[in-house]
């Protein structure tokens, strides 16, 4: 029998033994992170024996590792380099020559712990490291591509972020209520802010796939909570299971499963406003001028409308032309991320009035500003709300792409973290499938 490949043709199955090394490679590299040590429970270690000497057990490691190395560890640090460390770490900033001075002078055993409490109670410990957490979970104060339309209420979530840091908020609750805070404690101001956090993905809010941008935003908010609280890069696994992270793509999509029934309003009222019998007099008036505009613009409106909508994708158009009251979540979702993009084309509708028609305009835009002065303003702001108690479907995706559901999924943690699956109770007017998430 006749060998199928000549010594000639050797050279063309090298590659696929080298690849069929690979494989083999990447499954041993893969079934080593299911045990590598980052993924099991700590253990506390035993503290290296030279310890003696030393200020903190902490320490003991640090000299143990050094000595191993082979390193001459420096010489402690004088009074002056100690503050200014102290003060760069904790403030960002460098103390000033009068501290400086002061803590050199003085030479009680608590000196730099008088210091350390300080800076603690210093409102610039919550803005440096409010920071560091504002710029670990995207924090902008608008939306990004190319129109980067301003949120104008995202100041109040940065704000809550470093009185967070500055009144020593517990973790847990600095925690859970950036992930459910409208769920947890929805009488709470701070809580229902807090929320922010799931609102500071990038936005395209002149596109024209909005069914791909919603996707886009859920893809950004599992991302960004894995690496936020978990310390993990899913998002490796969104098109395929995870290369080296025990992580596969069906649990990346259990995860985003929390989120999916969250809207995402411009604004949301912070508290109710209680009116006066007179202001009562003075709404009821501007509404009857907001609607005399409102029948002025009609056709112009609807006329705008037609010319956006024609360019969306199918499941956008469906969602805009279906009355509110009837939709579903997804397309209640749809429709206010589309809605954006036509409120803000609405402004430019001013241009196709006639003369005539803009003198009426002008003077009852001016009354309305006018008015506006007389009543309070309702304050606002950014985050999230459900509606529903049941959210929509949450299905893995092939390749991550939108147009590729496969199986649909339910919540889940990631089974190499925690076997026991969510208990969800599903709340008055949302999935409580945040919460869920939150007390995990």
């Amino acid at each position: 029998m006749h060998s199928f490949l000549g010594k000639h043709h050797l050279h063309m199955v090298f590659p696929f033994i080298f690849c069929g090394l690979l494989i083999l490679e990447y499954t041993s590299a893969a079934e080593t992170a299911r045990i590598t040590p980052s993924y099991k429970a700590l253990v506390r270690p035993k503290i290296p024996s030279d310890s003696r000497a030393l200020h903190n057990p902490i320490d003991a490691f640090w000299k143990a590792s050094l000595n191993k190395a082979g390193i001459i560890p420096a010489q402690e640090a004088d009074k002056r380099t100690l503050l200014r460390r102290l003060h760069m770490d904790m403030t960002g900033l460098p103390p000033k020559s009068e501290e400086v001075q002061k803590f050199l002078n003085d030479e009680s055993p608590d000196a730099y712990e008088k210091v350390v409490e300080k800076l603690l109670a210093s409102p610039a410990f919550g803005k440096h490291w409010g920071q560091q957490w504002l710029d670990l979970v995207r924090y902008s104060d608008s939306e990004g591509f190319k129109i980067d339309r301003i949120r104008p209420d995202a100041w109040k979530f940065r704000n809550w972020v470093i009185q967070s840091f500055n009144d020593d908020l517990p973790y847990d609750k600095f925690m859970s209520w950036q992930i459910a805070g409208d769920e947890l404690a929805p009488d709470n101001k701070n809580a229902r802010i807090a929320t922010g956090f799931l609102r500071l993905a990038p936005e395209e809010s002149n596109g024209a796939d909005y069914t791909q941008i919603r996707q886009d935003i859920l893809n950004d908010v599992t991302d960004v909570t894995a690496q936020a609280f978990l310390g993990l890069t899913l998002g490796c696994a969104r098109c395929h299971n995870h290369k080296f992270d025990p992580i596969r793509q069906e649990e990346y999509f259990q995860f985003q499963a929390f989120f999916s029934g969250i809207l995402y309003p411009d604004a949301i009222p912070l508290s109710s406003i209680s009116l006066t019998p007179s202001q009562k007099s003075i709404e009821e008036k501007a509404l009857s001028m907001r609607k005399d505009l409102a029948l002025m613009m009609r056709e112009h409106e609807k006329n705008l409308f037609e010319e956006i909508v024609v360019a969306l994708d199918p499941q956008t158009q469906i969602a805009l032309k279906t009355p509110a009251e009837k939709r579903t979540v997804t397309q209640s979702q749809l429709a206010t991320l589309a809605s954006k993009q036509i409120d803000r084309r609405k402004t430019k509708l001013y241009r196709r009035l006639k003369p005539e028609q803009r003198t009426i305009y002008d003077k009852t835009f001016e009354n309305l500003a006018s008015l506006a002065k007389e009543l309070p303003i309702q304050e606002a702001y950014m985050g999230v709300s459900e509606k529903y108690a049941k959210p929509p479907a949450t299905f893995r995706l092939a390749q991550g792409d939108v147009r590729k559901p496969k199986e649909e999924v339910q919540p889940g943690f990631p089974l190499w973290i925690e076997k026991e699956q969510p208990h969800i109770s599903a709340l008055a007017s949302s999935s409580g499938r945040r919460t869920a998430l939150a007390k995990w």
